[in-house]
C-alpha cells in the first residue's frame, strides 16, 4: 500500500488528505460529496478560503479524474450509498459539486464566504478537547465527532441549516 499525504489547506492551514495507492483520496474536512470545509472556524476565513481555492483548483486538479473522494462526512444520507459508502470520484465531484462550477478565485470566495452557516455550537468545545485542554468521555467524544456535518462551507438545496 502506497499512501502519499497532500497539504491540502483551506479548511484549516494544516488540513492534510491522504492518496492511497493513487486511487483513494482521504480529503478529511477539505473536499466533500457537496461541498467544501469552512474556511473560517480560526477567524481567519478569507485567508483561508485562498487557500481552499488553491486545493481544489491547483493542488487537485493534478489527480486523474477516477480519484475516489472519500470524505470525513457527508451533509445527507442522500450522499451516502447502500452500503454506508459516502464516496464521490473526482470527475463525478467536478460535475455535481456547485463549487467546481466557479472558475475564479473571486468567484470563489465570494460564493464560499456568502454560504458559511453560523459557527457550530460545540466548536469551542471540540477545539479545546483538540488541544488537550478538556477530556471528553467515550459516549460524549462520539456525539461529538459523528454528529451534523458542521464543517461543510456550502449546504446542498434542500438541506437543514447546521450539517
Amino acid at each position: 500500500v502506497e499512501v502519499l499525504a497532500m497539504h491540502t489547506p483551506g479548511h484549516t492551514p494544516g488540513s492534510t488528505s491522504l492518496l492511497i495507492d493513487g486511487q483513494y483520496l482521504l480529503t478529511g474536512d477539505t473536499l466533500f460529496v457537496s461541498g467544501v470545509g469552512r474556511p473560517d472556524l480560526g477567524a481567519k476565513a478569507e485567508e483561508w478560503a485562498r487557500l481552499l481555492y488553491r486545493t481544489l483548483f491547483e493542488r487537485m486538479a493534478a489527480l486523474p479524474d477516477e480519484v475516489l473522494i472519500l470524505p470525513a462526512h457527508y451533509a445527507s444520507r442522500a450522499e451516502m450509498q447502500p452500503t454506508g459508502l459516502v464516496s464521490i470520484t473526482l470527475r463525478e465531484a467536478r460535475v455535481r459539486n456547485p463549487i467546481f462550477q466557479l472558475r475564479t478565485e473571486q468567484e470563489f470566495l465570494g460564493y464560499v464566504l456568502e454560504h458559511l452557516p453560523p459557527q457550530p455550537p460545540v466548536y469551542q468545545e471540540i477545539r479545546r478537547a483538540n488541544l488537550g485542554q478538556v477530556e471528553l468521555d467515550a459516549e460524549h467524544a462520539v456525539e461529538v465527532e459523528l454528529g451534523p456535518n458542521q464543517c461543510a462551507a456550502v449546504r446542498p438545496p434542500g438541506t437543514s441549516r447546521s450539517l
